[in-house]
C-alpha cells in the first residue's frame, strides 16, 4: 500500500505542476482575461485545490461505485486503490493542457464555433479514449470489476474530472 500511496502522490504532483504551468481560469475584465496572470504565484492555490479535488473526489466516486457494485465494505485499501486510479486519470486529463496549450481539453467548444481543423477534435477524442481505456483497465484489475462496470465507473469519473476543470 505504501508504493501505491507514493505513486498516487507522484502522479498528483505532476498534475499539479501541469496545472500550475498551463491551466488558467478565464475571467472577462481581468488583464488578458487571465486569473493566473492577475494573481501571479498565488495561482498555486487554485491549481492545488483543483488537483486535490479531482483526485480526492474522483477517488471517492470510484470507491463508492466499486464497493456498491461488489457489495463490499468501504475499506482504506479500496480508497487507496481508487485514489491511484483517479490520480492517473487526472494526470492524463491534465496532459490535454500540454497537448493543447491554448484551450486545454475544451478544444471541442472552439471547434464547434468553427475555424479549427477536424484533426484537432479527432486527437482530443483519441486522447479521451486513452483516458477511458486506461481507467477501465485499472479499475478492472484493482477492484476486480467486470469490464462493463469498470467502463461505467471510469466514464463517470472522467466526466467529474472534466467538469471540475471547467
Amino acid at each position: 500500500m505504501r508504493k501505491l500511496s507514493i505513486a498516487t502522490a507522484v502522479l498528483s504532483a505532476v498534475s499539479f505542476v501541469i496545472y500550475l504551468s498551463f491551466y488558467d481560469i478565464l475571467i472577462p475584465g481581468l488583464p488578458e482575461g487571465s486569473y493566473r496572470l492577475a494573481i501571479g504565484s498565488m495561482f498555486a492555490i487554485p491549481a492545488l485545490l483543483l488537483t486535490l479535488g479531482q483526485v480526492g473526489i474522483g477517488g471517492a466516486i470510484i470507491t463508492f461505485a466499486a464497493a456498491s457494485i461488489r457489495k463490499e465494505k468501504l475499506l482504506k485499501e479500496t480508497y487507496l486503490r481508487s485514489l491511484f486510479v483517479a490520480s492517473l486519470i487526472t494526470l492524463l486529463f491534465a496532459f490535454t493542457y500540454v497537448i493543447y496549450p491554448f484551450y486545454g481539453p475544451f478544444y471541442y467548444i472552439v471547434f464547434s464555433a468553427g475555424g479549427l481543423s477536424p484533426v484537432i477534435i479527432a486527437g482530443e477524442i483519441a486522447w479521451t479514449a486513452i483516458m477511458v481505456v486506461a481507467g477501465t483497465l485499472l479499475i478492472c484489475r484493482m477492484h476486480k470489476l467486470r469490464t462493463s462496470h469498470a467502463l461505467l465507473v471510469t466514464v463517470i469519473a472522467v466526466i467529474f474530472i472534466t467538469v471540475a476543470a471547467s
